[in-house]
């Protein structure tokens, strides 16, 4: 059974945060995961736990037994069983994930649509502008980080396996619609075209899996929509949530988010100044949307080891399927050209 206590300022705090776990009379539902860090568990007698009715341990992954422990005056004054906490966190869980689902898939609709009708209404060369720098021009031509670039897809969803905070993943859905809605405002209003910079791709028809890679990004992404670097705003801002709830992971996004950075100009999709502005609009993004909340959130966490799992899975299930396509002949454009 589980009891909560309304105040814990005369109780003795036995248990600090992380040393839950190790103690007998916690049992199954004492996780140090289900501890505020900033809070105390205190055991009343064997078989029992008393937390402080202001804390809530239901958003922590792992936790069995608080499930969707709250502070109202339903639970403050009466035990419950874990059973019944379990069904709460189980049902929350659930409207969680439902929730997580429609903005992710409304935030994909709204960036495929925009992204694609702009495309084609701002695909005039003589319209268009070049940004073609001295950097860019002593970029190299680099084909094998064409399958570095290709990670921007699966790196724009790694909040999803990351973020666990509903509230703060409504932030993230925020900064994303609002980068995107800022982006596409700027490419039909400054177009910008990477015609003269993008090598001919029918040079690397032989070139293998990433000749076929260059060949399927050149032709799904056009030479327009470059400023900013719409893809690379979402990966950053996919990178900085990460941060914010797992530093370690935050950390190893942000890297390989540099490592896109370069890959766009090494595959001569974007100039050097879209890559500036990308980042730009996704950093002021992230801090405009995200970062108040997060920061005043004592319970902005992330999905742990088994969320980085998932994400891994999908990046593999990605790339696998690039590859299935490949090996399978699949060449839109020549079907294009037929």
């Amino acid at each position: 059974m589980l009891a909560v206590s309304p105040d814990l300022q005369h109780a003795p705090a036995r248990y600090a945060y992380g040393q839950a776990a190790a103690d007998p009379a916690i049992g199954a539902a004492g996780s140090d995961r289900c501890l505020r860090r900033e809070r105390f568990v205190h055991s009343s007698r064997p078989g029992a736990i008393t937390v402080p009715a202001k804390w809530s341990a239901s958003r922590r992954s792992g936790s069995i037994g608080l499930g969707d422990l709250r502070r109202d005056r339903a639970t403050s004054a009466r035990e419950l069983s874990s059973g019944r906490l379990l069904r709460c966190g189980i049902a929350r869980d659930t409207r969680s994930m439902r929730e997580r689902a429609m903005l992710t898939g409304s935030v994909l609709a709204y960036f495929l649509v925009g992204y694609f009708a702009v495309g084609f209404l701002a695909s005039d060369p003589e319209g268009a502008r070049s940004l073609r720098t001295p950097l860019d021009a002593a970029i190299p031509f680099l084909l094998e980080s064409v399958g570095v670039y290709w990670s921007i897809l699966p790196m724009s969803l790694l909040p999803i396996f990351v973020v666990r905070d509903p509230v703060v993943f409504r932030r993230v859905a925020l900064a994303y619609a609002l980068v995107i809605a800022l982006a596409l405002a700027a490419f039909l209003l400054f177009p910008v075209t990477s015609v003269g910079l993008r090598p001919d791709v029918r040079l690397y028809a032989d070139a293998g899996f990433a000749g076929w890679l260059l060949q399927l990004l050149y032709f799904l992404d056009p030479p327009f929509n470059l400023f900013p670097s719409l893809h690379l705003a979402l990966a950053l801002l996919a990178a900085l949530a990460a941060w914010r709830v797992d530093r370690p992971s935050g950390a190893a996004a942000l890297a390989w988010t540099a490592c896109i950075a370069a890959s766009v100009c090494t595959t001569k999709q974007h100039y050097a100044v879209d890559v500036a502005a990308g980042l730009l609009l996704g950093g002021l993004a992230h801090r405009a949307c995200v970062a108040p909340r997060a920061a005043a959130s004592a319970e902005a966490e992330s999905f742990g080891a088994v969320g980085l799992l998932l994400f891994g899975a999908l990046v593999a299930a990605f790339y696998s399927g690039l590859y299935a396509a490949y090996l399978a002949g699949v060449a839109p454009w020549a079907w294009a050209i037929g």
